[in-house]
This record gives structure tokens, C-alpha cells and sequence, in this order.
């Protein structure tokens, strides 16, 4: 389904943030598996036409991805975002995949909008994490996916099937006002602690 190229450097790449705006800029490939991004990373209300790839990619600083427009595919299998990751109001029209990756600071989606497969696959929220207002115009996988705090899906929409086989809520989570429109999977789901499905 994914045509994923990894990289085959047995030795991080340790790359400025402001190397991947100056690519963005001059539309090259936009490849940086196996590297280590440092400094703070803003790319926002820009539009994305190559495909993304940050597997086994290290995120130092904060991540600032809000607002943008991405034509092709996403690609974050096993990378980890050491601080704050934010993809606030930003459009998904290929393939979002964060297989295995961890997101150790606080986490945002909030009114993004997946107009193709999302996959979390085994994903880890260490800290919280909210999708508000989200939509995922086709199918969504959580499956075995961790949050280990607070997590807010209120006013999303599922229009696709929505699968969260697996999934693990530690704290407090609310699908408050959401709507599952192409179904949903909640089979061996782990609640921890109070959910709320208020209005869903």
C-alpha cells in the first residue's frame, strides 16, 4: 500500500531545521530518514507537493507544521518528537503515517483534515495529545497506539472506518460530540480511566 524508502545510513544525519524550509523552497526531495533535526522546526501555510520522509528521525525542538497543504505522502514510521508537536489546521491529501513513533511532548491535530488513510500504528502519546476537530475523510488506525495522558477527540469527525483495536488510554480521554460515520472498532481497548463519549 505505502512505497516507503527508508535510509540506509547506519549513522544519523544531523541536519539545521532551516535546511528543510531551504528544500522546501527550491522543491527538492524531501528525504531526511535516519537524521537528527535540530533546532526549532516551523513550517507553516506552506504548500507541500513532494513526498515527506522522516523515518527514524530524531525532532529535537519543537515541531510547528500547522496550516499547511500536503499533496502526497507522509511519512513518520519510528521517528521521535522530543518536545511539543504541533499539526494544527494542516491538510493531508496523500497517505499519514506515524507507525511506532513517539510523541514526548504535548500534541495537536486539532482541525486537521485527512483526506487519505491516517495510520497512528503502535504510536506513543507520552504527553497530551488532542485531535479536536479533526476530520478523517477516509479510514483511521490506532491500533495498539498509547496515550498515557490526557486525550481529546471531541468534534471529530470519522467518516471513514475508525479503528482503535488495542489502543491504550492511561488517563482522562473524551470522544465528546464526535461522529463515527463509517464505523468504528474499540475491541480489546484499554480504558483506564473515565472516557467520555458525551453526544457521540
Amino acid at each position: 500500500m505505502f512505497n516507503i524508502a527508508n535510509g540506509t545510513d547506519s549513522v544519523s544525519r544531523v541536519i539545521a531545521s532551516r535546511t528543510i524550509l531551504s528544500d522546501i523552497e527550491d522543491c527538492k526531495a524531501l528525504k531526511y530518514d535516519n537524521c537528527i533535526i535540530e533546532g526549532r522546526l516551523d513550517i507553516e501555510n506552506a504548500e507541500i507537493n513532494q513526498d515527506l520522509h522522516f523515518n527514524d528521525t530524531k525532532f529535537l525542538g519543537p515541531v510547528n507544521f500547522a496550516s499547511n497543504k500536503i499533496n502526497r505522502n507522509v511519512f513518520f514510521i519510528g521517528s521521535q518528537f522530543q518536545d511539543s508537536a504541533k499539526f494544527d489546521g494542516t491538510q493531508f491529501n496523500g497517505f499519514s503515517v506515524y507507525w511506532n513513533s513517539t510523541f514526548s511532548g504535548d500534541t495537536s491535530f486539532n482541525q486537521a483534515e485527512f483526506n487519505n488513510i491516517a495510520s497512528f500504528f503502535d504510536a506513543n502519546f507520552e504527553e497530551d495529545v488532542s485531535f479536536t476537530k479533526a476530520k478523517f475523510n477516509k479510514d483511521v488506525w490506532f491500533w495498539s497506539a498509547k496515550f498515557e495522558k490526557t486525550s481529546s477527540f471531541n468534534n471529530v469527525i470519522f467518516a471513514g472506518h475508525a479503528n482503535f483495536l488495542l489502543t491504550q488510554f492511561i488517563n482522562y480521554s473524551s470522544f465528546a460530540e464526535s461522529h463515527f460515520k463509517g464505523g468504528v472498532v474499540f475491541e480489546d481497548t484499554y480504558f483506564n480511566d473515565v472516557t467520555s463519549f458525551y453526544k457521540a
